[in-house]
């Protein structure tokens, strides 16, 4: 059987190095496909064609989905001291 996940790199390096042991210990033989995050994903898992998606929570979702919180992430930027945009730095 093969779990087919969608992930964003980002989702990908972070949760994967963790996931795979677990998933060789508990469901060996399990294959997993991760392909790209699109906007079609939340359709492809309401349809059956996606097992799982690592996303950012969303508002919504189909009745037939169901989402948990893994991690809550945040941002930084980095400049040097002095850099002409830390003068108005905001998003």
């Amino acid at each position: 059987a093969v779990m087919r996940v969608a992930a964003t790199d980002h989702q990908t390096l972070l949760l994967l190095p963790r996931l795979m042991p677990r998933l060789a210990t508990r469901a060996p033989g399990l294959g997993l496909r991760v392909v790209p995050m699109t906007s079609q994903t939340g359709e492809e898992l309401a349809a059956g064609r996606l097992d799982l998606a690592f996303t950012v929570a969303q508002e919504g979702l189909p009745a037939t989905l169901r989402q948990r919180a893994l991690y809550r992430d945040g941002f930084v930027t980095v400049l040097r001291q002095g850099h002409p945009a830390l003068a108005d730095w905001s998003l």
